[in-house]
């Protein structure tokens, strides 16, 4: 059975680092559940007969250079300390998950004190409600936790907050109290916090409808009085009670630029290019005259077929395409003449200054049809649509709907249609 090593990262420098061998099945231990509450919280201090080896604590070095000599292919996760950590969630039309942590940094950014481009999103499984639960931590605090976990040569598998490690019950909040009088609270299924136990009365008051698990070590200061305890375990060893982390309920993150690379692909990444050039470079001029030709057609093409494609949505009056620049042309000076066509030039000079101010959005084909002026937008940022609303509410003479908006795996496509007020 693969070996696994768990360590809680210290949340000061000044503090211990506390870990522990564990095997896979840890993960099975008896948990805050309907069913099996009552074995789970009062035998939390001790895991399962078998499941744990092995523990110790010490510095972060002592304890990096410990493991460094004796992981060997063994699994190894990270419990990160939550007082650098915000646990939030985000509710956004977007699947993909690309799109998805593109777009959450400026869903947050309100929220956030730090400026978006100096953090770092990790997301988890879309919950019940819909909802997405995010962690969010500075980069330099990341780096410099993976920084001393390469210094010795440890690859990490996860990096999780500690206070999703916690026992979860359901209309419980569980408080972890450890010998630094820290605390843990974990007050939903993907969220919490860390704080002094000092300050625990000031930022979680008592109240009648707040029930607690209680987890404190031995060495711990007592809870302050007016708390409604449901269940008390003690502790000597912290790890003993933050081993709970379930596949469900937990959120890696080692994610985008801090996704776990291992040695053997960093050393073919280092490699593939100096063997291909010694294996292929007799045949470079050739190939990339072929496929400078093949591409050229290629575009070509494309162009072409996107040409077509503009032309039928400007014109889709016109069903037979003979030669696009005469044809286009025609259809230009037939709307400059005047007539019932003014309409047209007319919408799109008052609409022109709305869509000029929001940069974010790229006007890709327009119709003239029944009267209305039809507009297809693209872009990056679904949010853009709002301020673009409000451009157009400054315009008294002109009516906008949205008869479209949609983000997918190509962008945001939005359809518009102006007609006069």
């Amino acid at each position: 059975m693969r070996e696994t090593y768990l360590i809680q990262l210290p949340a000061e420098p000044q503090q211990s680092c506390h870990w522990h061998r564990i095997s896979d099945s840890v993960q099975n231990a008896p948990r805050l559940d309907d069913e099996h509450k009552s074995a789970a919280i009062d035998g939390v201090h001790a895991s399962p007969q078998g499941h744990r080896q092995t523990e110790n604590q010490g510095t972060l070095e002592e304890v990096l250079a410990e493991l460094a000599s004796r992981v060997g292919g063994a699994r190894i996760i990270a419990l990160a300390p939550s007082e650098h950590i915000t646990l939030t969630q985000v509710s956004l039309p977007v699947r993909q998950t690309s799109r998805l942590l593109q777009a959450i940094p400026f869903a947050l950014e309100d929220q956030l004190a730090d400026d978006v481009d100096d953090l770092h999103f990790a997301i988890g499984s879309k919950l019940s409600d819909g909802t997405t639960p995010v962690a969010v931590v500075a980069k330099e605090k990341m780096q410099g936790w993976l920084s001393a976990f390469e210094e010795v040569g440890l690859q990490l598998d996860l990096m999780l907050p500690d206070v999703l490690a916690l026992p979860w019950q359901a209309d419980h909040t569980t408080l972890c109290i450890d010998q630094n009088n820290r605390c843990l609270v974990r007050d939903a299924a993907m969220r919490g916090y860390a704080l002094p136990s000092a300050l625990l009365a000031g930022v979680m008051p008592a109240r009648d409808d707040l029930h607690i698990n209680l987890l404190k070590h031995v060495a711990a200061a007592p809870l302050p009085p007016g708390y409604t305890i449901s269940r008390s375990v003690s502790f000597e060893n912290v790890l003993d009670v933050l081993n709970q982390y379930s596949t469900a309920q937990r959120i890696n993150l080692l994610q985008g630029a801090f996704a776990p690379r291992r040695a053997t692909e960093k050393w073919l990444k280092a490699a593939i290019w100096p063997a291909a050039l010694a294996a292929s470079w007799v045949l470079v001029g050739s190939i990339a005259l072929a496929v400078n030709n093949q591409q050229m057609r290629t575009e070509y093409n494309a162009l072409q077929d996107r040409a077509m494609a503009e032309f039928s949505q400007a014109f889709p009056e016109i069903t037979r395409i003979v030669d696009m620049r005469v044809q286009a042309e025609q259809q230009l000076a037939r709307l400059r003449s005047g007539g019932a066509d003014d309409g047209f030039l007319k919408l799109l000079s008052q609409s022109s200054p709305a869509l000029k101010n929001v940069s974010a959005l790229k006007v890709e084909g327009l119709q003239f049809r029944d009267g209305a002026l039809f507009i297809s937008l693209t872009g990056s940022d679904l949010q853009a649509l709002e301020t673009l609303r409000a451009e157009f509410s400054k315009i008294a003479s002109l009516k906008l709907d949205v008869l479209s908006a949609q983000a997918g795996t190509e962008g945001v496509q939005i359809r518009l249609k102006v007609d006069q007020a």
